[in-house]
């Protein structure tokens, strides 16, 4: 009985931390498709290129489209990770596969929330002042 109890508080802190890092691996991937974008906008109209190597700027369309797969991918991956420590029937994996992405989602949600002015007009500060 101590053996079953160690297995699942052991399982619940990994658990824990697998969520915790599941949360701040999108938070970085959204801060990843936000610099791109503003990247894009500084670089689209330099050339960056010369004759020995053509450089083009990853377009932000791409990364937007990439991110919903990035999230499927990291969360199916991340609750196999967990089923296979818990223990018990495989068809349970779809409940930690959804609550990862409800919080993958919820995430990049909120970074592209908070990252939308803020990196232009604050950090990389890229508007003209006012006279």
């Amino acid at each position: 009985m101590k053996l079953r109890a160690k297995r699942d508080q052991t399982s619940k802190t990994f658990e824990t931390i697998i969520v915790v890092l599941h949360a701040l691996t999108m938070a970085v991937f959204g801060l990843m498709n936000k610099l791109t974008g503003i990247f894009y906008e500084m670089i689209k109209t330099v050339d960056v290129s010369n004759d020995a190597l053509t450089l083009t700027p990853i377009d932000p369309e791409f990364m937007a489209m990439m991110m919903p797969a990035m999230i499927l991918m990291i969360s199916v991956i991340s609750a196999m990770a967990l089923k296979v420590a818990q223990g018990g029937l495989y068809k349970t994996v779809f409940y930690h596969i959804g609550m990862l992405i409800v919080i993958g989602s919820v995430v990049m949600f909120v970074m592209d929330a908070l990252l939308s002015d803020y990196l232009a007009t604050h950090v990389l500060d890229f508007v003209k002042p006012e006279l």
